[in-house]
């Protein structure tokens, strides 16, 4: 983020930053793949050691958790379901049985969002979720900045039965 605020593109703040000259914008999701790349493989790799065979799986629309994806084929017999259409994609270029859920798509990024979204969350419950956030703050609240986010999450949350919150250090600055 101090690279994209050099830069002139964004204005840092506590809880991530927003697009200079947009008005409650995030960052779009090609500019945070970018971001701390090489710890999120990192991360990713650790966190799917979580998953057994048979397991079933969510993830979320982040890009921290889309580094997962190579390290799936650990387990097998896995089945995932994600809000990601990128994730989604990549997902069954593995091999590995996937589940999008539908809903409102985005403008900016590569995932779905609102009431749909989580009526189809309604009908799953998996053994474990991974997802990250903009940021999580000292007493460790999760900030997410759009309100069909936050609901969403909270959804999905309530649908899983471990949850795995991935974070590299961006997160808490």
């Amino acid at each position: 983020l101090r690279k994209l605020e050099a830069l002139g593109l964004v204005k840092r703040s506590y809880g991530g930053a927003a697009l200079v000259g947009g008005e409650n914008h995030v960052l779009p999701t090609s500019l945070r793949e970018s971001i701390n790349h090489s710890e999120k493989s990192i991360i990713a790799a650790k966190a799917a050691d979580l998953i057994h065979d048979g397991d079933s799986v969510l993830l979320d629309w982040s890009t921290t958790v889309q580094h997962m994806i190579p390290h799936l084929s650990k387990a097998a017999d896995i089945t995932v379901f994600t809000n990601s259409v990128k994730t989604s994609r990549l997902l069954c270029d593995c091999g590995i049985n996937t589940y999008c859920l539908g809903g409102q798509f985005l403008f900016d990024s590569s995932y779905v969002v609102g009431s749909l979204t989580e009526q189809m969350l309604d009908s799953i419950y998996v053994n474990v979720m991974f997802f990250s956030a903009l940021a999580i703050s000292p007493e460790g609240d999760v900030f997410e900045p759009l309100e069909a986010e936050r609901s969403l999450r909270l959804k999905m949350l309530e649908r899983s039965r471990v949850k795995v919150f991935m974070a590299d250090h961006g997160k808490f600055e």
